[in-house]
């Protein structure tokens, strides 16, 4: 703990809301198309004029969980109403100290943010400098309880007339937190005044390595006002950063703790998220992708099986695959090598669904102590948990199930398949050649579940309201439901995704090799210009990247669905409906089911007959450049 008298201020209005408004904290907007400026509340200024500084202390809110853009936050100064030239930052430098007494000193605040409604209004507060008297007072910060998130920290303090005679009034009492960095406008937390009072502060993720500062501003009966008093420490915890992505890596940060760590999963079950319990996580072996005790760890095992198998990267190629990609793990490879019985790790199917724990045994603590990737997003000024949308400083992405009282929406995830697909323009093979042209790079978009679906606005799928899926057939595959739609919804369901750089369409299914097409590749989308040809539908994706489901024959009757699995993506998606065995094909389109005949990808003969019958619903894989 750092203890130190740190400012002095005579403040007279203690809480200062815009408009008179006393509503501290507004609720969530009850219309989700609207989106609100960014707000400050409980602004306060704290300072010393006799130390050469006042500093304007406010909390940061916006209704929509937009991030706070503080390099674009604006700030002016006034005395007695008259702008105080070069007072631009929430520090206020007193050069003249007697020049302020007896005058109204106002801080003023203008929030910006990263996105949504980028500006908001002017939020402004007043304190009055009056006389300081001999009164004092010291708060400290118990120590016996760690800045942790989870715990609650709690401080004290005492007051002292100096022989003055001056019982306490009504002194200022709280924290102050620098949330948006030590370097930006702190926010004040008021705690109830008295002498020897506990003042209970919860801890959470918004404080780890942030200084956390108890203070106490002692008044006198009357006007009388004493020095500031501050004790300080700083929030300490770990921190992930990254994508809950197959594929993609997690980096984890340590903040005041010290000792070995690892990263866990419960991989033992191709179960996803139902039976995915923190208690059953353990440490994440070499040959499932561990890295030990480092602190980055690259989801699931691609590269890993790349390491054990030399030339995994290649044996596709060998068995007809029809679209070559130079250098990338699919599952034609895979699946060769599972039939050639090289030793190969745990493939995708173990991971999709399931959440990664980052753990410390910490010599602080005296216990090991973890974090959850799923829950390493943003907190509002509430406390709310919020979306994820900056890797660098959270965790992005994750497929999304169904929230529960005890885990809100932005916690329900465990590991999406890969998001994207890339099948870059230089990709060659019998397949593509048969088609002729040329062709661009084009990006596949994994389908979504239900409840993504259902929530696509919120979870930054989409920017409006997304079509609602079918509930009455689901692909249901490690625990999730994901989303197929009625015929009518086709184009939309891409349509609506979200992109910075990329237009979303439906896949179609495309041509075989070997067939004559089918009018199913000119089907009409808004915008969809030449994505609707063959060189990006299905097929194409499917002959590079997407093998097919290991021998499974059977006959299938409407409304049942033959869910398929990506050995190296995690993609789900559905086995093409009407096909003779050896198609390895994949289809948007989901009818009635007569037979099916799911063989391994590299037979060496191929029969294929495809045929369309009016479709009832479609599974939205999507393609876009």
């Amino acid at each position: 703990m750092n203890k130190s008298i740190i400012v002095l201020t005579t403040l007279v209005s203690l809480v200062s809301c815009k408009n008179g408004d006393t509503d501290l904290m507004p609720s969530r907007p009850t219309d989700p198309t609207s989106n609100h400026a960014p707000q400050v509340l409980d602004e306060q200024i704290i300072g010393n004029i006799a130390d050469k500084q006042l500093e304007l202390t406010g909390t940061y809110y916006d209704e929509e969980g937009d991030e706070p853009d503080v390099e674009q936050f604006t700030f002016r100064w006034l005395k007695d109403g008259v702008e105080i030239p070069d007072a631009d930052d929430y520090i206020l430098p007193v050069s003249d100290a007697s020049a302020l007494l007896g005058v109204t000193v106002s801080g003023c605040v203008t929030p910006s943010a990263k996105t949504g409604e980028l500006v908001g209004d002017e939020y402004c507060t007043d304190l009055s400098i009056g006389l300081s008297s001999d009164i004092s007072a010291e708060v400290t910060i118990d120590s016996s309880v760690f800045p942790l998130p989870g715990n609650t920290i709690s401080a004290s303090y005492t007051y002292d007339d100096n022989g003055a005679g001056i019982p306490e009034g009504k002194s200022i009492f709280g924290f102050v937190t620098h949330t948006l960095g030590d370097d930006h406008m702190p926010e004040f937390t008021q705690c109830e005044s008295g002498a020897g009072k506990d003042c209970m502060y919860d801890i959470n993720r918004r404080y780890i390595d942030k200084t956390i500062r108890a203070c106490v501003l002692p008044i006198g009966e009357g006007t009388q006002v004493g020095p500031l008093n501050c004790d300080s420490t700083k929030g300490i915890g770990t921190k992930i950063t990254g994508s809950l992505e197959y594929g993609a890596t997690l980096t984890a940060k340590i903040y005041g703790l010290t000792g070995d760590t690892k990263w866990k999963a419960n991989l033992s079950a191709q179960d996803g998220w139902t039976n995915d319990k923190a208690e059953d996580r353990v440490e994440i072996t070499e040959g499932e992708g561990g890295v030990g005790t480092n602190l980055s760890y690259t989801i699931g095992t691609r590269d890993k099986a790349v390491e054990l198998v030399p030339g995994l990267m290649d044996m596709g190629s060998s068995r007809d695959q029809q679209v070559s990609l130079d250098k990338q793990l699919d599952d034609w490879d895979w699946l060769v090598a599972e039939a050639n019985g090289d030793p190969l790790p745990k493939d995708a199917t173990y991971f999709i669904g399931k959440d990664i724990s980052f753990c410390i045994d910490s010599t602080e603590l005296g216990y090991e102590y973890c974090v959850n990737a799923s829950e390493a997003t943003p907190l509002s000024a509430k406390g709310d948990a919020e979306i994820c949308t900056d890797d660098t400083e959270c965790v992005t992405g994750g497929a999304y199930y169904p929230e529960t009282p005890d885990k809100p929406l932005f916690y329900s995830r465990g590991i999406e398949p890969i998001r994207e697909i890339l099948i870059p323009g230089s990709a060659e093979g019998r397949y593509l050649d048969s088609l002729g042209g040329t062709r661009d790079d084009a990006y596949y978009h994994r389908p979504l579940t239900i409840t993504e679906a259902k929530n696509a606005q919120k979870l930054k799928f989409s920017e409006g309201e997304f079509p609602a899926p079918s509930n009455d057939n689901p692909l249901a595959v490690f625990g999730y439901k994901w989303s197929v739609y009625e015929h009518s919804t086709e184009a939309q369901s891409c349509n609506l995704l979200n992109s910075d750089t990329k237009h979303w369409y439906l896949a179609v299914p495309g041509l075989d090799v070997l067939s004559e097409g089918s009018e199913v590749d000119s089907l009409d989308q808004e915008g969809m210009l030449e994505l609707a040809s063959s060189k990006y539908s299905l097929a194409a994706l499917n002959r590079s990247v997407l093998g097919m489901k290991r021998a499974e024959s059977g006959t299938y009757k409407d409304p049942d669905i033959v869910p398929y699995y990506s050995f190296t993506t995690g993609w789900i998606t559905a086995v093409n409906n009407h096909h003779a065995s050896n198609a390895s094909f994949t289809s948007s389109y989901i009818g009635d089911f007569s037979f099916v005949l799911s063989d391994v990808i590299f037979e060496e003969e191929r029969e294929v007959s495809f045929f369309y019958p009016y479709s009832e619903f479609i599974n939205p894989l999507c393609v876009g450049q």
